[in-house]
């Protein structure tokens, strides 16, 4: 959705607040993302199994990992293998490994093991926009999403959801 909103083949859709920030990190992209009425907030979170030393992470989401680990400091000493689908028994069989990944309940996490460490933040459906078009009807009197604290390295990036900066 974020890249068929980006090319101009639609105005505006609606989609993951997660997918879209992914989206807009991994391409520097700008978008509008105004937040739609909460159906079901799930989380992209950091896990792994208490106590590893933490070699890779497997996630959907490298462009949010890697800004993640670059605002604390860790990028150099940890490897980003981008994943589809589950990768719960992938993380709990690596001895090193760990994992950015979408939860809702944290069910699917405690059954293989791992522990919930770090949300990184909260995803609920949004509708996204191109940069250019802040006056579309339908974001009249909807307030701009910001991105993560974490997505310009330690700087807000409000330029890329045309609202005020605030961390999640």
């Amino acid at each position: 959705m974020p890249e068929l909103v980006a090319s101009g083949a639609v105005d505006a859709g609606v989609t993951g607040y997660d997918v879209c920030v992914e989206w807009s990190l991994a391409y520097d992209e700008p978008l509008n993302l105004y937040a739609l009425p909460a159906t079901r907030t799930s989380f992209v979170t950091y896990c792994t199994v208490a106590g590893r030393q933490v070699e890779t992470i497997y996630t959907e989401y490298p462009a949010i990992t890697a800004a993640w680990l670059r605002a604390h400091a860790r990028q150099d000493s940890v490897r980003i293998v981008r994943m589809r689908g589950s990768t719960e028994g992938i993380i709990r069989v690596d001895d090193h490994g760990a994992g950015v990944l979408l939860v809702t309940s944290g069910q699917t996490l405690a059954a293989n093991g791992l522990d919930m460490d770090v949300p990184l933040l909260a995803t609920d459906m949004c509708l996204v926009t191109r940069a250019s078009s802040r006056d579309w009807a339908v974001t009249a009197g909807k307030q701009a999403l910001p991105m993560p604290s974490f997505a310009g390295g330690g700087e807000q990036r409000a330029d890329v959801v045309g609202g005020p900066a605030h961390g999640n």
